[in-house]
């Protein structure tokens, strides 16, 4: 429930709906609730995105924890921002803290926050919040801000932690991994906090196509990663029958669909070249992890603007369709309202003449009374 308790309660805007579950308990007991499922869910992202490291450097292929957080932060008012930040960066800094707190770890801790910082205050700002996903132009402010600006400040950070000569290597592997986490983890939090987009999701009512869809890209991502030999040639033919599916989800599901079945493509796409599966491992570490994240950058973004495209078609033709209904509606209340007085004219006028007609009669009939004489 991370995605739909995060709203605050008392925040300005689209931040200030209460989730009516659980509105009895006090406002910091919720808010303590809410920092410790961060830190439990960054905690285990980090391991996940440990055990997905890249030798030598260090640093996965994606970092899901500074998407989740970056998400976080959107979500929440900026005087809560720090309880988050303490809840992600918490474990690796005790744990960092052990170790001596080496000087390569103070600098990607401060890439990192820094990195968030300047990412989630740009899209509050200048890409509609939550609702980054809802129109071209608050997509093409988030991913200028959030996979482009913010990496690359997190990555010439990041790069003082390197040794001599290897400052770009660094450079480069940050800059990849996280604007990969920013555009295939953190647009499905956000799609899936954003309730207008989740109740238009319709995911419920469309069961069936979502069923479809989710066995669909697992199937194609076992036909790729076992059945397939890993060689070269494979690679341009087999690795896109995923993306049929990826199209349904964009055209029919819009931005949360789509947001959810990239990362089900970039989660199993990773998974299975950390095995050694696949058409990305048939040339050296490096090499494969720049093939695979080029990849997913190539998969993912027309995916994205498919969606919001469509799904800005569709809210167009709503409104459009709300207008007419409108317009329809105001043609024949004022239709009622000219036949209306047009019949209250047309009974009007003879009532109006029966009713004067006793008393022209009675006026006559005083006029031709005889005089009243005395006998």
């Amino acid at each position: 429930m991370i995605l739909r308790e995060l709203n605050p309660a008392n925040s300005e805007g689209q931040y200030a709906k209460r989730d009516s579950i659980g509105s009895n308990i006090p406002d910091g007991v919720r808010l303590a609730l809410k920092v410790l499922l961060v830190g439990v869910v960054c905690y285990v992202s980090n391991q996940i995105g440990f055990a997905n490291k890249i030798p030598p450097h260090n640093i996965s292929a994606l970092w899901p924890t500074i998407a989740i957080l970056f998400a976080v932060l959107v979500a929440s008012p900026p005087r809560h921002w720090w309880l988050y930040i303490l809840a992600a960066y918490g474990s690796s800094v005790f744990e960092d803290a052990r170790a001596g707190f080496p000087v390569p770890a103070r600098w990607f801790v401060a890439a990192g926050i820094i990195e968030v910082l300047v990412a989630a205050y740009g899209v509050r700002r200048f890409a509609g919040g939550v609702r980054c996903f809802d129109s071209v132009n608050n997509l093409v402010a988030y991913i200028a801000i959030a996979v482009v600006i913010a990496p690359l400040v997190g990555s010439f950070i990041a790069g003082e932690a390197s040794a001599s000569g290897e400052y770009w290597s660094y450079w480069r592997v940050w800059l990849l991994s996280d604007s990969l986490a920013y555009l295939t983890v953190a647009p499905v939090i956000l799609t899936w906090m954003n309730e207008g987009a989740f109740r238009e999701a319709v995911f419920l009512v469309r069961g069936v196509e979502v069923a479809l869809i989710v066995l669909g890209l697992v199937a194609v991502w076992v036909t790729i990663f076992f059945w397939a030999p890993s060689s070269e040639t494979n690679a341009p033919t087999l690795v896109y029958l995923q993306l049929p599916f990826a199209l349904w989800a964009a055209v029919r599901l819009g931005p949360p669909g789509s947001s959810a079945a990239i990362l089900v493509i970039t989660t199993l796409s990773i998974a299975g070249a950390a095995q050694g599966f696949g058409p990305f491992v048939a040339s050296g570490a490096g090499s494969n992890v720049l093939a695979l994240q080029a990849f997913l950058f190539v998969s993912s973004l027309p995916m994205m603007f498919l969606a919001t495209i469509v799904a800005e078609r569709k809210q167009a033709e709503a409104e459009a369709a709300l207008q007419r209904r409108e317009v329809s509606h105001l043609m024949r209340v004022s239709m009622l309202g000219g036949l209306s007085a047009s019949i209250a004219h047309e009974i009007n006028q003879p009532l109006g003449a029966i009713g004067r007609m006793p008393r022209r009669r009675f006026k006559c009939s005083r006029r031709n009374r005889p005089p009243f004489r005395l006998r």
